[in-house]
């Protein structure tokens, strides 16, 4: 029997098998003074590419844990498909961009001109940016991306990382030192 798209379910109607990559875990919490795990959280996508947001129960969240791994394919047999509920929120920072699943950041930067401009990391750029150790360096912070690409909004640059962005910070080079004397 072929797997079922994810764009074909319904909700209460007979199962049939699915093959599924797991894009993103978290741990849902109670909204009280002391949150307490209400489940586990899943964004799931198929072999077209189509997203939906998976629950589990909390007696469950452990196993779940221990036996699914982010970027790993599944194929699922024993399921149950409900309505969503309103109160549900999907993930923060996280886009549908072209039916795939991508982490995003927003950068504001400082150009040499002194302008701001924003910079959108997207995918693996926005994940493995680390600001932390950023805001631990002496100001001015010195930042080169690459390959970025580049659109106009009202007048202004919109720049967007693409596969291929890399970012450099604090660089030895010319332009820094002549940055730092400004």
């Amino acid at each position: 029997m072929e797997p079922m798209l994810l764009h074909f379910l319904k909700p209460y109607q007979p199962r049939s098998k699915l093959q599924i990559r797991v894009c993103r875990t978290w741990v849902t919490k109670s909204i009280r003074d002391d949150p307490q795990p209400t489940g586990l959280a899943c964004v799931v996508v198929d072999k077209q590419g189509d997203a939906i947001h998976v629950t589990t129960n909390a007696r469950d969240i452990q196993y779940f844990l221990d036996h699914l791994t982010v970027d790993d394919a599944y194929e699922i047999n024993k399921y149950r498909v409900v309505h969503n509920r309103a109160s549900n929120k999907l993930i923060e920072n996280v886009t549908i961009q072209r039916t795939r699943i991508a982490k995003k950041r927003n950068l504001n930067l400082e150009n040499i001109r002194g302008e701001t401009v924003r910079v959108t990391l997207w995918g693996e750029a926005a994940t493995s940016f680390e600001d932390s150790g950023i805001q631990s360096l002496p100001p001015p912070i010195f930042v080169a991306l690459t390959s970025l690409k580049v659109k106009q909004y009202q007048g202004k640059p919109v720049l967007g990382s693409t596969g291929s962005t890399v970012y450099f910070i604090n660089l030895d080079i010319p332009q820094h030192s002549e940055y730092r004397r400004k």
